[in-house]
């Protein structure tokens, strides 16, 4: 997609070699290539390989996005996978997890795999990688589950990720004090924008990926002995000897004076960018400067690098301004019904009204429609004067379920009313006779033929 930019800006380093090696032998997008290899690669070297000076998480969170065939998603991954090279995919093919149904369950597949590595390896090491081809389930659940989405965002933070389970004997707290996830999905533009909507990316979760528009870049006629084209591709050797450098021994990546330059004129046009954006469009970019700051850190580490230079900040940058002009798209391509979408708290007041002032939250939930997440309709509550929450215990075990209620606002500036007593009624008098008007003379008709006398003398 030239329309984005080109992907000799964004090739650098190690990676860019291995997209320029592999794009002979694949259908593939190159930049779906590169957001592939940026994903899996830097979910391989997680809690080895951190952004200078801050120590934050370098991992790279990547979503291919492009109409079924067209797009050349399969291939893509395909594609990055074969440039890895085997050890490096057998490595994560056993970290890779394809699908949570919920919050809870990140949380416990993260420790298992802790417990299983520490029993196994001599150590615990909680490096996953969450990767689905169908990324529809996932936005399913991160719109009906409020943890889900949390959870998710913590654990791109380096944050600790818990789930508190409560039973017979008393409750059991699940804690992975250092989540160590990856992310590499596939979704067609469609479908994220049926379950996506702005309300939902506000939470701050879809900001935490780069998502990428890709389509084919060539079609190689198909072989007589049915084979792939990708089976002629020899994988360079260069990121399997990155992945040891980089886990082999501690990496202290940081920054060259050209990178700081770099950086800080780009917060300067990321600022920029995000004051001329539309709201409903910002919340998907605004994490533009820290993105660029990973890709960077992970180019560099891909190459063996431990200084990162300005050039490989350019290169970071546009791969981000890429993945921002793709998400822009998607939103724009959003088919114009014409319909007006109430606002959450208006419906929500409506739904309070009818059931009398007061509604139980999954009564509320269902009112309003489903696609809200929990988490939007308490927040909305407390942002509104008129609506309130609360939990209210029960004597069973178990969740404490939680209501909704519309509170009375008092008036204010406006006078009170009071009774004044009303004085008393006088008697009342008989009515007075009108005045006799006097009587009308009724004036004679002239007699033509009658002489006035003074004509007489």
């Amino acid at each position: 997609m030239e329309e984005y930019g080109s992907f000799d800006d964004m090739a650098y380093g190690a990676m860019g070699q291995a997209v320029r090696r592999a794009m002979p032998h694949t259908e593939a997008d190159p930049v779906g290539v590169l957001a592939s290899l940026l994903a899996l690669w830097s979910a391989a070297v997680q809690g080895h390989i951190r952004q200078p000076g801050s120590g934050r998480p370098a991992v790279v969170w990547s979503v291919l996005v492009g109409p079924s065939n067209l797009g050349r998603k399969g291939y893509a991954a395909d594609t990055a996978w074969a440039a890895l090279g085997p050890s490096l995919s057998s490595f994560l093919g056993t970290r890779r997890r394809e699908s949570f149904k919920s919050g809870a369950a990140i949380v416990q597949s993260l420790a298992e795999l802790e417990e299983d590595t520490a029993q196994a390896e001599g150590g615990p090491d909680g490096r996953a990688l969450f990767y689905t081809e169908e990324m529809s389930d996932t936005l399913k659940a991160a719109g009906k589950d409020s943890d889900y989405g949390s959870i998710l965002i913590r654990a791109w933070d380096g944050k600790a990720i818990s789930n508190t389970v409560k039973g017979k004997d008393g409750s059991i707290v699940t804690r992975v004090p250092e989540p160590l996830l990856g992310l590499y999905a596939h979704v067609q533009p469609l479908v994220f924008r049926h379950y996506v909507k702005p309300q939902h990316a506000a939470s701050g979760l879809y900001n935490r990926m780069l998502f990428v528009c890709v389509r084919a870049s060539q079609t190689i006629p198909e072989a007589t002995d049915g084979g792939s084209p990708l089976d002629e591709l020899k994988p360079g050797k260069r990121l399997g000897k990155a992945y040891r450098w980089a886990t082999d021994e501690p990496r202290f990546m940081r920054w060259t004076q050209s990178a700081v330059d770099r950086l800080n004129a780009l917060r300067l046009d990321y600022q920029a960018e995000l004051e001329n954006t539309p709201p409903e469009v910002g919340v998907f970019i605004e994490r533009a400067y820290e993105q660029t700051k990973r890709v960077a850190t992970i180019l560099s580490a891909a190459s063996m690098e431990e200084r990162i230079t300005g050039r490989c900040v350019v290169a970071a940058a546009a791969f981000v301004a890429y993945a921002n002009k793709s998400i822009r798209a998607v939103l724009a391509e959003a088919p114009k019904t014409g319909r007006t979408v109430r606002p959450l708290a208006e419906a929500m007041r409506e739904a309070l009204r009818r059931a009398g002032g007061e509604m139980r939250a999954t009564e509320l939930h269902r009112a309003v429609g489903s696609r809200y997440p929990a988490a939007l309709l308490r927040q909305t509550a407390a942002d509104e004067p008129d609506m309130a929450w609360e939990e209210r215990p029960t004597r069973s075990p178990g969740t404490v379920p939680i209501y909704f209620k519309l509170v009375s606002q008092p008036t204010l500036g406006r006078p009170s009313l009071k009774v004044v007593p009303s004085s008393p009624v006088p008697p009342a008098r008989p009515p007075r006779p009108s005045p006799k008007q006097p009587k009308k003379r009724t004036k004679q008709p002239r007699d033509p033929y009658r002489i006035p006398l003074g004509h007489l003398v």
